[in-house]
């Protein structure tokens, strides 16, 4: 698995914010400025076309965010509380933007709030239901919070609904896991054992790592943040 880290978010997602943001804009300079740092992907610029834009009018719910999603494409630069407050601040404007409330959720998971992170994924589930995309993300907060017994439980869902090759595998794995560092450890050989029995590839390097107690929950817990535009999370949001 990867290290957990704010992976920057693709350039279309910025594109389309600041598209929606664009019919607003009356003062030439800020179209300017906000035009060039579009075309040069100048973050900072846009940031401070975006601190403007908030002046100007502070009750722009979709400025905040999308000034959000610019300060994540700084990558080290950013401050994760000032990234969180402003989706604090939209979604207080408007509670409808469900890409504001899961962004906002990956970045609670980089800061490891995940409390407030899985509260984020229940209230997404609470709107959309319990699609195969927002249990992943639920089992995955809480395998990273250490609630092994909700993990194993929102994965064991997950399976119930079906899907990708590679994603029932990943799924399958982590609800072995759970059941691992859960306590049950005799409960994680069997279902090892039984992988191919299950449509999946036998993996004896895995059985031998849980009999000999090699799992490294730090290594397993560092779950990847997800890089797309607003259609591909739109997509996933609405899967069934």
């Amino acid at each position: 698995m990867h290290s957990i880290k704010m992976k920057k978010i693709n350039y279309l997602l910025l594109l389309l914010i600041l598209n929606a943001c664009q019919s607003s804009v009356t003062d030439k300079e800020l179209e300017e400025k906000y035009l060039t740092a579009f075309e040069t992907r100048n973050w900072q610029d846009a940031i401070e076309y975006l601190d403007k834009k908030i002046e100007q009018n502070p009750k722009d719910a979709y400025a905040y965010y999308a000034r959000a999603v610019a300060k994540s494409n700084q990558s080290s630069r950013t401050d994760i509380n000032q990234l969180i407050n402003d989706l604090d601040i939209s979604l207080e404007l408007d509670n409808k933007n469900e890409q504001a409330i899961f962004l906002r959720f990956q970045a609670k998971l980089f800061a490891l709030n995940f409390k407030e992170a899985a509260e984020d994924i229940n209230l997404l589930i609470d709107r959309k239901g319990e699609r195969s995309f927002l249990l992943s993300w639920k089992g995955n907060c809480a395998f990273a919070a250490k609630e092994f017994k909700e993990a194993e439980l929102t994965y064991e869902k997950r399976l119930k609904l079906g899907g990708k090759y590679e994603d029932m595998k990943n799924t399958y794995y982590y609800w072995i896991f759970s059941k691992y560092f859960g306590g049950n450890k005799e409960g994680a050989i069997w279902d090892c054992r039984f992988l191919e029995d299950r449509g999946f590839k036998p993996n004896k390097e895995l059985l031998k790592a849980i009999q000999e107690d090699k799992l490294n929950w730090k290594e397993l817990a560092n779950f990847p943040m997800l890089e797309m535009t607003i259609e591909q999370l739109d997509e996933l949001l609405n899967e069934k």
